[in-house]
């Protein structure tokens, strides 16, 4: 981080620094006092545990600073406009890995003034080993002057483990100037000197710098927006010595108060400490409820959706490629990839699909997960609500042990429920089967499956299934594939994909485990 080399201030002293965050906190208090959000009795508490923190637990760490404020000040919601964010990437089983996000911000807006608090952090392990922990409190008064000009304040605190940053605090008075600002689109440009103070691999520095920012905003549709951010801060005296950080990302309402976000970030040190990578790279995909933000649509809004996808898959074939992937890089080293091409055709009483999917996982430079697969089915309806069909399915599955599994066989299946917006279908049948998985072998096995989805706005489908596989005459050999989730759309053609499968295999490979969970998100596209 910062040298400070040029405008360190050696003056300040430990107590004056802890003095300068209590002063930070009680900022941001006055500053909700004025929108009315605490009453006196509120304030004293406030301070009084920010100064207890300061006494009893100032050396273990600076996090618990925000989450006291947090605790101890009480917002009024309906003042407010703002989300609270929650997401991650979840993988265990053969392969091991734990990704979380969460975040909260409010947003107060007034005649010319705006108040903005939030919170975030991410933490994530894999193989049992931390590779990212850190957490950004930030909070931003604005106040126009008119003409697009404004001015206000700007903090941010932040801690990060793997970094060996205990924390940061920036101060920082801005001017600003809309370059636009419209109920659609805004761009904001804003700058001014900034005071940061931080403890890093044990060293205390506190200096001078300047920050200069840019926020950017577009909204696609009623439902779907897009945003984006970089600040970049240099030290006064020395500007190659810096930290850029940048954001972008798209959100997409699901229902009432619930959206989905997928968004980048991008974190930048040109002089790091203690031989640390410069760039910290994430991305992040999160499930939000908005405050005071709603979506109502009505039946009839949902059904003519439901019924516009259905009309696609008519005579010729309808095809939908879905691509997903997670990266971090920088002190955290973690690629997932995952893809998928699926078509449909529906004609006189038939139906016709196939697929082919695959997914890869690297965390360190060590691959974790390789899979690949294709299936293809064909349907005949029958006395209504009942159809007949075969099955085609093959699987490679690396870490489970799989060269090969191939799967083919007839069924019988029943629609229970089949209108524009819901369908739920069980189908029974039996399958041949030959694999490698630790040794080669073939038996006939049974089959059951259960699939479900339901178009739950205009723009969210939901989607379920479960698949089971048992040998004959040794039921105890027996495949689970439990799928579920949701698409949302974003604009025409184009979707987010979330959700969660579990493959669950009785008798594994020797030395493979019996259960695989992944939590994956992706992009789908119809064409």
């Amino acid at each position: 981080m910062f040298s400070g080399k040029h405008f360190q201030v050696t003056a300040i002293s430990d107590f004056f620094e802890k003095k300068l965050l209590v002063s930070f906190l009680i900022l941001v208090q006055d500053l909700q006092r004025g929108a009315n959000l605490t009453n006196s009795v509120r304030e004293h508490r406030l301070t009084q545990h920010i100064l207890t923190y300061f006494s009893m637990k100032w050396k273990n760490s600076a996090l618990a600073v925000l989450s006291c404020a947090v605790v101890s000040t009480q917002i009024h919601a309906a003042d407010w406009d703002g989300s609270a964010d929650f997401g991650g990437t979840y993988l265990s089983g053969n392969s091991d890995l734990l990704s979380l996000y969460g975040g909260i911000e409010g947003i107060r807006t007034g005649d010319g003034d705006e108040l903005i608090l939030g919170l975030e952090g991410v933490y994530q392990e894999s193989a049992g080993n931390k590779d990212s922990e850190w957490v950004r409190g930030y909070s931003q008064y604005n106040k126009e002057i008119g003409g697009g000009w404004y001015y206000g304040l700007f903090s941010e605190l932040l801690h990060d483990d793997v970094a060996d940053l205990d924390y940061r605090l920036t101060v920082n008075p801005v001017l600003g100037y809309y370059v636009f600002k419209t109920d659609r689109a805004s761009l904001a440009l804003e700058g001014g000197p900034a005071f940061v103070t931080e403890r890093q691999a044990g060293n205390r520095n506190s200096y001078l710098a300047l920050r200069f920012a840019e926020r950017f905003e577009y909204k696609f549709t009623e439902d779907t927006r897009f945003w984006q951010s970089l600040e970049y801060l240099p030290e006064a005296g020395d500007f190659g010595n810096y930290v850029l950080f940048g954001e972008a990302g798209i959100e997409t309402m699901i229902s009432d108060n619930w959206s989905v976000k997928t968004f980048v970030q991008n974190r930048y040190d040109n002089q790091p400490e203690g031989g640390l990578e410069r760039n910290d790279f994430g991305w992040y995909v999160a499930l939000s409820y908005n405050l005071g933000k709603t979506h109502d649509q009505d039946a009839a809004e949902i059904a003519d959706s439901a019924t516009a996808v259905l009309d696609k898959a008519g005579s010729n074939w309808s095809w939908v490629g879905t691509a997903g992937a997670s990266y971090l890089t920088g002190n955290t080293e973690t690629t997932l990839i995952s893809g998928a091409l699926d078509g449909m055709r529906r004609w006189d009483g038939k139906e016709m699909g196939a697929g082919v999917f695959g997914g890869y996982a690297e965390v360190a430079n060590a691959k974790t997960a390789e899979q690949y697969g294709a299936y293809l089915f064909y349907n005949v309806d029958l006395v209504d609500p009942w159809y007949a069909g075969i099955r085609f399915d093959y699987l490679s599955d690396a870490f489970a042990d799989i060269d090969y599994q191939i799967g083919i066989g007839p069924y019988l299946g029943y629609r229970v429920i089949d209108t524009a917006t819901t369908s739920l279908k069980l189908e029974v049948g039996a399958n041949y089967i030959w694999e490698d998985q630790g040794g080669s072998d073939s038996y006939i096995a049974a089959r059951f499956g259960e699939y479900f989805e339901h178009q739950l706005t205009a723009s969210t489908k939901v989607y379920q299934s479960f698949e089971y596989f048992a040998e004959f005459g040794d039921w105890d050999n027996y495949n689970l594939v439990n799928k579920a989730g949701f698409d949302t759309t974003i604009f025409n053609g184009i979707s987010w994909t979330n959700g969660i499968v579990h493959t669950y295999d009785n008798t594994p490979a020797p030395g493979f485990k019996e259960s695989d969970l992944s939590v994956v998100s992706g992009l789908k596209w119809e064409f």
